[in-house]
């Protein structure tokens, strides 16, 4: 039975996941970089710690990985330092790990991508470092891992409608978008949690894909900033996209979407 959280990164999705499951009546200990936060984390309940890649060896840290469950939701760090943290994990009371991953292990093929395509897509692209680093944690024995691959996350302080305010002659307009609302990134983490289920990968995008042009001309309205104006050239080589398919996480954990069509979110 999961009693404790531990949460690396209460920033943008690390602590409103935080303050959800505190109102669940878990114990979470969440993590931040900065010391002028742990006030914030502790007036919401969280137990605060002031965790960074320089002080891994610290007290607080190993009390930090006391834990039925970790999410490790901060940017990507080194893989030297996932190693480091990976064989701490192993070492500690914590046995089921989430690690907050990007769909950016796919590159843009102009095609639907499920899981399992990360695997054996071998060209040269960004997503080839974040898929590194998931496998550290995927790879390592003594603990379970379930990596979330989420794509175009949004809510509050990301503004969709402010991405591309006034951008003009921008190529792909009837591309499709993958986007995903922050509340809904944080009820797919806790249904991971709630529903214990490890040792699975899931991308997860809202499963509605509008046109960039509708997307995000409706999000800057909705904004009240002047919307982006496309070509309507979707010839341009530029013009790359993929179609990003969760229906892997709907069907497996059976999350019902807040959001199915991101644009009901704007």
């Amino acid at each position: 039975m999961v009693e404790t959280i531990s949460i690396l990164g209460c920033g943008w999705l690390g602590l409103p996941l935080a303050e959800s499951l505190v109102k669940d009546n878990f114990r979470v200990k969440g993590s931040t970089t900065t010391e002028s936060k742990l006030d914030a984390l502790n007036s919401s309940g969280i137990e605060p710690y002031l965790i960074d890649s320089g002080n891994l060896n610290t007290e607080a840290y190993k009390h930090f990985l006391k834990s039925d469950v970790l999410v490790v939701a901060t940017n990507p760090q080194s893989k030297t330092i996932l190693n480091i943290l990976a064989e701490d994990i192993a070492k500690s009371s914590i046995k089921n790990t989430i690690f907050v991953s990007s769909t950016a292990v796919y590159p843009s093929l102009n095609t639907k991508v499920r899981e399992e395509d990360a695997d054996y897509i071998k060209s040269p692209h960004s997503g080839r470092v974040m898929k590194a680093l998931e496998d550290v944690f995927c790879n390592k024995k003594g603990f379970d891992t379930t990596v979330i691959r989420f794509g175009g996350l949004f809510g509050p302080g990301r503004v969709p409608g402010k991405f591309m305010a006034g951008f003009k002659g921008l190529s792909g307009g009837d591309n499709p978008v993958n986007m995903i609302h922050l509340n809904d990134c944080v009820g797919v983490l806790k249904t991971i949690i709630e529903k214990d289920i490890w040792g699975e990968v899931f991308n997860a995008c809202s499963p509605v894909h509008p046109t960039r042009k509708e997307f995000y001309v409706a999000a800057a309205q909705k904004a009240g900033v002047e919307p982006p104006k496309f070509t309507g050239d979707n010839d341009d080589k530029n013009a790359r996209f993929k179609v990003v398919d969760s229906s892997k996480l709907i069907n497996q954990t059976g999350y019902q979407f807040k959001y199915p069509d991101p644009s009901e979110a704007l």
